[in-house]
Formats: structure tokens, sequence, C-alpha cells
């Protein structure tokens, strides 16, 4: 019943937005989403991934305030480049092996015609581990603001889910966004990382004043 339910949601969506890309329109539906959804007990919080953003308010998608757009190009990247997947700027931040820490970003479009100010915030499940900046995000009429996510996993359990949100509440308004966060941390031993070195002239004496520039290339 999901599919019907989301391609419905999504065509109120163009319709009330008809310059949204597919991917605004997807920001659209998750970033206003309810969370308060439970697991199949009918009593227990359900996680980010049994719920992905949430569910479907139709009300939330007529005036989202900001959404977040992905290129055709940067999905295309994405996938034949894994550690940089991360960095799509969709309405969502995992990570499947996170060996320490990572930074990465989000921007946020404001197709409106008046300037809109979010109070920024970020809480998980493990204390620490995610933070964002700036807190107080500005975003012009018709223009874009970015902001920055960290997720440190230094102090978690390899192998072990963690999850949490970032929650961006308009200053005196009325929007009221969230991206579903989440990160498996996995021993720094299991990273692999690869060093390449050149330096022509591999050879220099120190009598006549040589020199030789090398590269280092991880």
């Amino acid at each position: 019943m999901a599919a019907p339910h989301i391609a419905g949601s999504a065509a109120l969506v163009r319709a009330l937005n008809p310059s949204y890309s597919p991917a605004q329109i997807k920001s659209a539906l998750m970033t206003s989403a309810v969370e308060n959804v439970v697991k199949e007990d009918g009593t227990t919080p359900a996680t980010v991934f049994d719920m992905g953003a949430g569910r479907v308010d139709l009300a939330g998608v007529i005036d989202p305030g900001l959404t977040l757009d992905v290129t055709r190009a940067s999905m295309d990247k994405a996938l034949s480049d894994p550690v940089h997947r991360i960095d799509l700027n969709e309405p969502s931040v995992y990570d499947a092996a996170l060996p320490g820490r990572v930074a990465t970003a989000r921007t946020f479009r404001n197709d409106t015609a008046f300037a809109q100010t979010y109070h920024v915030a970020a809480t998980m499940d493990l204390p620490g581990s995610i933070t964002v900046s700036p807190t107080y995000l500005y975003v012009p009429a018709h223009d874009s603001a970015t902001i920055t996510v960290a997720l440190d996993g230094t102090d978690a359990l390899p192998g072990s889910q963690h999850v949490g949100e970032i929650t961006l509440d308009e200053f005196r308004g009325s929007h009221h966004l969230h991206l579903p966060v989440a990160f498996l941390p996995i021993a720094a031993s299991a990273a692999t990382v690869q060093l390449t070195q050149s330096c022509p002239p591999p050879k220099i004496s120190s009598e006549n004043g040589q020199a030789t520039t090398c590269r280092a290339t991880a």
C-alpha cells in the first residue's frame, strides 16, 4: 500500500509546486513527515530503519519551507563512489561504515519570496556523536544555504547502529523540518588507506643545493 500512497502524495506536491525536481518532491515528503510511528507491538517507538523519515503528512508537503535538491549527475556519480556517497544532498545522512569521524554538508533551497531563518539542532543516541553548524541558518528568498554535519564514531562500539536526527525549526515561523541520521561504526583497523608517492628526482645532493618535490596521495 505504500507505493500508491507515496505516488499520490508526490503527484500532489508536483501539482502545488510545478518547478520542483523529483529530488525536491522527495525532500518535501521526507522532511515534513510525522515521526510518531510505532513498531508492530503498537507501543515501541519506531527507528529510522523501521519508518525512514516517518509517515507522510499531506498538510506539511503543501508548504515545506525549504527543500534539498540532487542532480542526476550527482546520483550517477555516487553509484561508483561509495566513499563520497554520504555527500549526496539528500534529506537524510547515513554512513554504513564509519571508521572514526566524517564531515558532510546539506544545502537547503528556499523557493519562496520570503527570507527564512531556522534554528538547527542535532540529537543522537550516542552523546556527542553528531554536531551541526551553523546553529542558525539564514536562507534568502529564492536562494540557498548550507549546513555542515559531523559524525563521530570514535567512542562507539563497532558494529552497533546509532540513530538520530537533525531538526530545523523556523524562527518566528511554522516550518519544522527533520532529517534522519544513522551510522554504523567499524573498527579503525578495518579501514583501508592506500598511499602512493613520487619524488622526481628520487635522489639529490646536499653539496650543490639540489632539490626535489615529493607528492604523496592517500
